[in-house]
């Protein structure tokens, strides 16, 4: 995963063969985290695109929701974005993974505020 930074613009694309992509963040204290999200995603019913956050959990790696709780095992929790939408978390320290994905193709921007 490609680490980033507060103050990034994430700019990718997501098509069929690479239809997620994954980004690295650290944070030393809890911090509130804003992904302004802008997703130009075509393909028939499946024009967004889809955020979430993960951290590792001992060997595993497990989604948190958007206040730094870990989720259990099978829990899915994430955000559907079509076009333009701010998302904010509150994340204790730790090391996290955003992952986009999409079954539709385009490109999209993220940037981190």
């Amino acid at each position: 995963a490609a680490t980033i930074k507060k103050g990034t613009a994430i700019k990718n694309l997501l098509f069929d063969d690479n239809y997620q992509n994954y980004y690295k963040f650290q944070l030393n204290k809890k911090t509130k985290v804003v992904l302004v999200c802008d997703s130009k995603i075509i393909g028939g019913d499946y024009e967004e695109m889809t955020v979430q956050i993960w951290t590792k959990k001992g060997k595993d790696y497990r989604q948190v929701n958007t206040k730094g709780k870990i989720l259990s095992k099978n829990s899915t929790y994430g955000f559907d974005v079509e076009g333009k939408k701010t998302i904010t978390y509150t994340l204790p320290k730790g090391t996290y993974y955003l992952r986009t994905f999409a079954l539709g193709s385009g490109y999209y921007t993220i940037k981190w505020k």
